[in-house]
């Protein structure tokens, strides 16, 4: 069977013509969507001041995900949270059956044509070796392209992932990317 599972939305409008605010939550246990199986999912996003100066919110978790290659989800959080209209913070949170767990904060800006996604902190931990991010990095799409400033994580034992990118449009790519003590076979 390509889909099954319990699935529960609701929402709700409150407001006017003028101005309205929106909620709406989701719920379900034990999905299957194209060969990706997941336990159970939450989630809820609220709106406000949708016509005149939106502000969002959105959180979601889900756990016992599989069917994602050999990637064994225990839980995975993503939430999104607004203080003014087109910018917010932005975290993401995965751990896996093995113990792995991956955590990352930033932020985010959107602009008229454009927009940045700061990485502030991204940790990595498996196998009793933790990866982190040395300083924020940025992620920037705009009518020019896609840049990626250096991404650079460092591991409790000397390892290095370092990563730059240039993907303009309708232009060559320019991008790099360093390993060293990178452990492979993992990948």
């Amino acid at each position: 069977r390509p889909v099954s599972g319990d699935l529960t939305l609701s929402g709700y409008l409150v407001g006017s013509l003028q101005d309205v605010d929106a909620t709406a939550a989701l719920g379900g246990r034990a999905l299957a969507l194209a060969g990706v199986e997941v336990g159970r999912v939450f989630g809820s996003a609220r709106g406000t001041r949708l016509r005149t100066a939106p502000v969002f919110e959105a959180v979601a978790t889900a756990d016992q995900v599989d069917g994602i290659g050999a990637l064994e989800v225990e839980e995975v959080g993503f939430s999104v949270k607004q203080p003014a209209p087109g910018q917010g913070f932005v975290s993401a949170d995965l751990s896996t059956r093995a113990n792995a767990r991956l955590r990352v904060r930033g932020g985010y800006a959107q602009g008229a044509d454009s927009l940045a996604v700061r990485l502030d902190s991204i940790t990595l931990a498996a196998d009793g070796v933790t990866w982190a991010n040395e300083r924020p990095a940025l992620i920037r799409s705009d009518a020019a392209g896609v840049q990626v400033t250096p991404l650079t994580l460092r591991s409790t034992v000397g390892g290095l992932l370092q990563l730059e990118a240039d993907v303009p449009t309708g232009r060559a790519v320019r991008g790099a990317l360093r390993l060293e003590r990178f452990p492979v076979g993992d990948v």
